[in-house]
């Protein structure tokens, strides 16, 4: 996993899942970049808290592996994580959340 400059403050709850989400990429062919953890972010977001992170790749994804990717880190964290393979206006990226029930 390649963490991109500047990226700081995540909390442990999802430090902890660095080494599966970047296993996922790598079973998909693709190396995994943490683009970005704490940050100001819209109501509701724990980006600001650290308990939110965006993953990426090295190169362009495609929209089906994007999906796998999806797919198969929802299943490797648990329920306690919320995770969206989404465009949220910055390109598509793989988010996921600390986010207890």
């Amino acid at each position: 996993m390649i963490i991109r400059a500047g990226v700081k403050g995540l909390q442990p709850e999802i430090a902890i899942i660095f080494p599966l989400i970047d296993a996922i990429f790598t079973n998909h062919g693709h190396v995994c970049v943490l683009t970005s953890a704490v940050r100001d972010k819209g109501p509701g977001s724990l980006h600001p808290m650290g308990f939110a992170a965006d993953f990426d790749s090295m190169r362009d994804v495609n929209p089906v592996t994007w999906k796998l990717i999806e797919k198969d880190a929802k299943e490797a964290v648990g329920n306690e994580y919320d995770v969206l393979a989404h465009d949220s206006g910055s390109g598509m990226h793989l988010h996921v959340e600390f986010d207890p029930r």
